[in-house]
């Protein structure tokens, strides 16, 4: 992760997305079908109301969860690169 701990990821402009429980809806700008965000997606997209690194996510999430990062981090990678390849987020 010392690679994505580097930049800061944001959430990508044009998103239409709301919260619906423990999950998120969103849907990117260029797409035409609705993407439903749960778990650590969810908890990763929610943390990206401003850029953070992914150093910063992880402490945030391991902080909120009461998990240790190493619990934490494989989640937190998967998430990054779903919500990245998904188009929702992009490097700040």
């Amino acid at each position: 992760m010392a690679r994505d701990g580097e930049h800061a990821w944001r959430r990508t402009t044009g998103l239409c997305h709301r919260r619906s429980g423990w999950a998120y809806v969103v849907l990117p700008a260029d797409h035409d079908q609705l993407l439903v965000l749960q778990d650590a997606a969810a908890e990763v997209f929610d943390s990206l109301d401003e850029p953070r690194t992914a150093d910063e996510l992880l402490v945030s999430l391991s902080e909120g969860s009461g998990l240790a990062e190493d619990e934490v981090r494989p989640h937190l990678e998967a998430a990054l690169a779903m919500l990245a390849d998904a188009g929702v987020i992009t490097a700040a």
